[in-house]
């Protein structure tokens, strides 16, 4: 790298997290770079544990965002928009960088303009893997790769990937003024997938490079429930914007990765509902698909009783690969009738 350290802006977002808060951001301040190229924004979203206090005491450096929503996407947003980096760093609160994270990935950044983003190798604190970027599965579900992995070294090669997490990742700039900013329609989850379709639809590459290590205390900050709720509505969200023409497939899927959400009535159609909201240019098809799900449920009404416990028990370990593969050949071949 260059003896000239480009300026650097590294963002977390804290609700009520005071207790995560002092590890991340004792991390980002042993970083091994110049802190007068650094600037490291807070941004807290009406935190009542004192959070934004601590931060204001202990942190002086720090520039503090006061914010009472409590959305994530938007809360990025407001500190991108105040940021004066040339590249700007993501990172959640549950996170902790090893001291090495930054220089590596703005090794691999300065070496080609058209790289937009990179990600780190992303691990639990018990060394297994929890991202190295994301990859694509059958019918518009994504997942981290490597996820729940002994790290034993099979992903140490810098390489293009599909999509980049959000848990511990940093852009250009330039990318960021060309593609827009996160979507806050999404409030959290998928919609690092949504920023990456959309880089990569930019001409930008986007990069994983496994010498930016970082540990990431899975799910430190959201609830199951809440996770499972924004990880299928956003599924959807995605679809819609990218892959319109996909939408009904998507919903009606043959593929066993379902949550227990995708079985209720009421949520899908409130889906339906934003994403018509979002995309008024096919409202048309947005009703069919309306219709079609009361259709669902009025011919499938005695088996959606006990569906969606069964959805539910084998939703995480399917996407987590604890399946054995006859019983996932089996599962696929499930079909209920639409």
């Amino acid at each position: 790298m260059k003896n000239d350290y480009p300026s650097v802006s590294l963002i977390t977002i804290n609700y009520n997290r005071k207790d995560l808060l002092k590890n991340c951001l004792d991390s980002i301040f042993c970083l091994d770079y110049p802190l007068n190229d650094l600037e490291v924004i807070v941004v807290d979203n009406g935190s009542s544990d004192g959070s934004y206090e601590f931060v204001s005491k202990n942190y002086p450096k720090v520039k503090l965002i006061r914010n009472p929503i409590n959305n994530y996407c938007l809360s990025n947003n407001l500190a991108i928009k105040n940021a004066q980096g040339q590249y700007i760093g993501l990172i959640n609160n549950d996170v902790e960088l090893d001291k090495n994270w930054l220089k590596e990935l703005l090794k691999v950044m300065q070496t080609d303009p058209s790289i937009g983003a990179v990600t780190s190798k992303i691990l639990f604190f018990d060394k297994r893997i929890n991202s190295t970027g994301h990859i694509q599965l059958p019918d518009f579900y994504w997942q981290d790769r490597g996820f729940l992995e002994k790290d034993n070294g099979q992903y140490e090669r810098i390489e293009e990937v599909e999509s980049i997490s959000h848990c511990a990742c940093l852009y250009r700039k330039a990318c960021l003024d060309e593609i827009g900013l996160l979507d806050e329609d999404f409030n959290m989850y998928l919609e690092d997938v949504d920023m990456s379709i959309r880089a990569r639809k930019h001409n930008y590459k986007l990069y994983y490079v496994p010498k930016a290590i970082c540990y990431h205390r899975f799910h430190g900050t959201a609830g199951k429930i809440k996770i499972k709720h924004f990880y299928e509505r956003n599924r959807l969200f995605v679809v819609a914007k990218h892959y319109i023409q996909q939408l009904e497939r998507a919903i009606f899927d043959n593929y066993f990765f379902s949550t227990i959400e995708r079985l209720n009535k009421h949520f899908l159609i409130a889906i339906l509902d934003e994403i018509k909201h979002k995309l008024s240019h096919y409202s048309i098809q947005i009703d069919e698909l309306k219709y079609k799900i009361e259709y669902f449920y009025y011919k499938n009404k005695y088996s959606t009783l006990f569906m969606p416990l069964f959805y539910n028990f084998v939703y995480f370990t399917e996407i987590n690969k604890y399946l054995p593969y006859n019983l996932k050949r089996f599962i696929k071949k499930i079909k209920i009738e639409k």
